[in-house]
């Protein structure tokens, strides 16, 4: 037979002992410290992300809203509702001209480059008088544009005033 004694493994002082245990919490520090720096460092990778992304979202509605004449291109990307528009996987930016489109039939009256300007207060415009369309040759008009001897039959009263 063979003689198998295993010799005991000396156990540790209390000294060493306090040295494994404040090696131990060293090492749990560090590890804590990097999992922090890590998780902020890619929480500076995700927030960058999402700025570029936005960025390109808003280029996307401003070049949409330019060809859809929009008079302050601009503006579009703060007033335009998102739901619409997609990024996919690439990178491409999808649905900004329906999300434009979407806005200037919700809101006709929004400001375009082809739509004449809108009137800002005051005395509406006259609307120009109707000429008539027959009308005697050499008949002599108004500045209006109607003939001057109906008006002086009008305002000429037919029998002189008596005092």
């Amino acid at each position: 037979m063979s003689d198998t004694t295993t010799t005991p493994e000396p156990t540790p002082t209390a000294a060493e002992m306090a040295e494994l245990r404040a090696r131990l919490a060293r090492s749990e520090r560090r590890a804590e410290a990097a999992e922090a720096k890590a998780a902020a460092v890619e929480a500076e990778r995700d927030a960058e992300r999402t700025r570029a992304t936005e960025a390109r979202i808003a280029e996307a509605i401003i070049s949409a809203a330019s060809e859809a004449g929009i008079l302050d291109p601009e503006l579009a990307p703060k007033i335009i509702d998102r739901d619409l528009i997609q990024v996919t996987d690439d990178g491409r930016v999808k649905g900004c001209k329906a999300a434009v489109a979407a806005f200037l039939t919700d809101h006709p009256a929004f400001p375009r480059k082809d739509a004449p300007p809108a009137p800002r207060g005051g005395t509406p415009p006259r609307p120009a008088p109707k000429r008539p369309e027959h009308r005697p040759q050499g008949e002599r008009l108004d500045a209006y544009g109607f003939p001057v001897d109906s008006l002086e039959s009008q305002m000429m009263p037919s029998t002189p005033f008596k005092m």
